[in-house]
């Protein structure tokens, strides 16, 4: 395996969850997965993504909304494995207003022609 990630500790995962918060999603995203993809980091990078299609959920970017929350499922589907290795965790799983939020986009962006 050629990953080279960075173990992340608790100081480095508030900073990410900070960033977050203040709405640097990019510069969340970007500590988040150059981190060793442990649940807890699974969960903030799943929050991350949860928030970029809730921003562009409201410039009526549907593709935009299925494509951040499909980008975090990938993720966790690929590398789940890790954390069921080393901790025998399952990946955290979208919310269950997310997959409704994904559901919507994915019938309003093919309604579009997208």
């Amino acid at each position: 395996m050629d990953t080279q990630w960075r173990a992340l500790g608790r100081k480095e995962l508030e900073r990410a969850r900070r960033l977050r918060r203040r709405g640097r999603l990019e510069d969340a995203e970007g500590i988040l997965l150059s981190a060793e993809p442990l649940p807890e980091v699974l969960e903030e990078l799943r929050k991350t993504y949860s928030r970029m299609a809730h921003e562009a959920k409201e410039h009526h970017d549907w593709k935009g909304v299925a494509d951040h929350l499909e980008r975090y499922a990938a993720y966790a589907s690929m590398w789940g494995w890790y954390g069921r290795f080393k901790l025998n965790a399952e990946p955290p799983a979208h919310t269950a207003s997310d997959l409704r939020l994904l559901d919507l986009a994915r019938r309003r962006s093919s309604r579009n022609g997208r």
